[in-house]
């Protein structure tokens, strides 16, 4: 719509002021931009408004450019205030959501770490009771064939050998003592010993009148089975050898229950 001067007169210090609405200030630029005149007017009261702080004695300006002025930042704080809520709604809403996920994401990836942790944990553990359980049954067949090798030195250095005859539950048994005069250790190999019942044992005696000396237990797991003697004296110190059967703990003195006899 046209713009005549007069009506740019009239808002002049508006614009000057910045109090019009959008509308009204573009017409006015475009009015002044063709018009001289008009240009040099708002020119003028610019210049005037600017000078205004510069005044000793502050001039009001025109009721209706308050008017307007105290309209446009009622109008801009209406718009403004909730444009400026919703934005802190939508950012507070978007980092809530984004934290959210993360809690759910780092919750779901922590159980999953310790699901992880817990099967390795396992496995390791198995892994360390088998190499326990090897390391054992190493130790065992070690000492086992450090044992054969030992029965079998003195075997094959034995001077002298002896037999023991079966007895009782043992009639069909034999034994064998290898050993040599002087020396305090021997090798008894038994054939044939039965299977003794749960809490009872086989145990080696040497004798001589007035001594009964207790040696080695033990239980067969062959038909033949190899028991190493260490009598405290040497073993041609002594007239007889036999084993009975006893309690599991072993005895003092020879139970009745003989099932090899020999004499050295």
């Amino acid at each position: 719509m046209e713009m005549h001067a007069e009506h740019i007169e009239e808002l002049a210090e508006g614009y000057a002021l910045g109090a019009l609405e959008p509308g009204e200030r573009v017409r006015v630029e475009q009015h002044i931009a063709a018009c001289p005149p008009c240009k040099r007017h708002i020119d003028s009261v610019e210049d005037t408004t600017h000078m205004l702080a510069f005044v000793a004695t502050p001039v009001a300006p025109p009721p209706r450019c308050k008017l307007k002025l105290m309209e446009k930042v009622a109008r801009e704080q209406f718009l403004q205030t909730p444009t400026r809520r919703s934005r802190t709604v939508n950012a507070m809403s978007m980092w809530a959501a984004v934290a959210t996920v993360a809690f759910i994401m780092s919750g779901a990836w922590s159980m999953r770490l310790q699901q992880q942790l817990s099967e390795v944990t396992g496995a390791q553990n198995q892994i360390q009771g088998q190499l326990a359980s090897l390391q054992t049954e190493r130790a065992t067949m070690t000492a086992q064939i450090a044992q054969l090798t030992t029965l079998e030195s003195v075997v094959a250095a034995a001077e002298a050998v002896r037999s023991l005859h079966g007895a009782g539950s043992a009639a069909n048994a034999s034994a064998k003592t290898y050993m040599t005069p002087g020396k305090n250790e021997a090798v008894l190999i038994v054939h044939n010993l039965p299977q003794l019942p749960p809490g009872k044992i086989y145990q080696v005696w040497v004798a001589r009148p007035e001594l009964q000396q207790p040696l080695t237990m033990f239980n067969p797991v062959d038909t033949t089975e190899p028991v190493p003697l260490q009598p405290p004296e040497p073993m041609d110190s002594y007239n007889w050898i036999m084993v009975t059967i006893e309690d599991a703990a072993g005895a003092q003195q020879p139970s009745k229950d003989t099932v090899l006899f020999g004499e050295l």
